[in-house]
């Protein structure tokens, strides 16, 4: 009969065979036997009576059950994980990892001085930043690899389960390369045959281009590619003939190579918030990072007004 008790070794084991595919493969990534790591999946195995791994002379891969018991020992060992680094920051120690995920915008706004603020207090935490956006990023709050993210969010939210703080708004521009032949357009109404570019992926935050123009009563134009990173996006924009939506400051960091289409139409301002799963329980070092981030971006929203 199964009794349903784990310990933190068994949910290891499982989850080092999930990365590695193998069971060998895993007893090496977390530095034990292959036959203890075998004993152990297989106790853990016997307590929830269930099959947990397919195994084959190929490696080892989950059943469904092995497939919902790893998504939430993820959480579990990540938790783990911050509340071991919570303590030992509260005593003092400035190690540590914080894991964000953070857009574009940001990154080449204000973020690299945020970080550069944090690191003074904290010298020794690793950071780990996904450049990842709407919707990907929902996966990873999922399996809680993130403490927290900064970004747009889309218009309808992020749900009930996440919090959402507004850092600044931005305003957004249409440019094109230096000599684009719609350099000089004055509306809308004259860039709806060109060839657009979007920076994010589809459907996430970063796909303004229909919703802007069809909020003039225009038909959306072709968009023909979406980039991601925000970086690549921009790159593309100075050497091919796509037309883009940018921030005005990035725009004009820029001005050597992009050129800003004098358009009539003002655009929604494109909105930067810091957002985290309610449940979420930030280590000193996390806290630290996201007041770095507040107040570097409204020093930074300050100064553009």
């Amino acid at each position: 009969m199964a009794d349903g008790s784990m310990n933190l070794q068994q949910i290891r084991a499982l989850l080092a065979v999930s990365r590695s595919g193998s069971i060998s493969a895993a007893a090496r990534a977390i530095g034990i036997t292959q036959p203890v790591l075998s004993r152990t999946v297989k106790q853990l195995e016997r307590q929830l009576g269930v099959t947990l791994l397919h195994r084959s002379a190929r490696g080892a891969t989950l059943t469904e059950y092995g497939v919902v018991l790893v998504a939430r020992a993820q959480r579990i060992d990540q938790e783990v994980r911050r509340s071991r680094e919570e303590i030992e920051q509260m005593r003092g120690s400035k190690g540590g990892l914080v894991s964000i995920a953070c857009s574009p915008v940001p990154m080449m706004l204000f973020m690299p001085k945020a970080i550069g603020l944090f690191r003074r207090t904290f010298p020794r935490v690793e950071i780990r930043i996904a450049e990842a956006v709407y919707p990907q990023v929902m996966q990873a709050f999922q399996e809680s690899r993130l403490d927290f993210g900064v970004g747009p969010v889309p218009t309808q939210g992020l749900g009930r389960d996440f919090k959402v703080d507004k850092l600044l708004s931005v305003e957004l521009v249409a440019v094109v390369k230096r000599g684009h032949r719609s350099a000089g357009a004055v509306s809308l109404a004259a860039l709806q045959d060109e060839e657009w570019i979007v920076m994010g992926p589809h459907g996430g935050p970063g796909a303004i281009v229909a919703p802007i123009f069809q909020k003039q009563g225009l038909s959306a134009p072709l968009c023909v590619m979406y980039v991601e990173p925000g970086t690549a996006a921009l790159e593309m924009i100075k050497h091919t003939n796509l037309v883009g939506f940018v921030p005005r400051p990035i725009a004009l960091a820029a001005k050597h190579e992009l050129q800003i289409i004098p358009v009539k139409e003002k655009f929604e301002p494109l909105t930067i918030s810091i957002f985290m799963h309610k449940q979420s329980i930030l280590t000193p070092a996390s806290q630290a990072l996201v007041s770095a981030i507040r107040s570097v971006s409204a020093s930074w929203n300050r100064t553009r007004h």
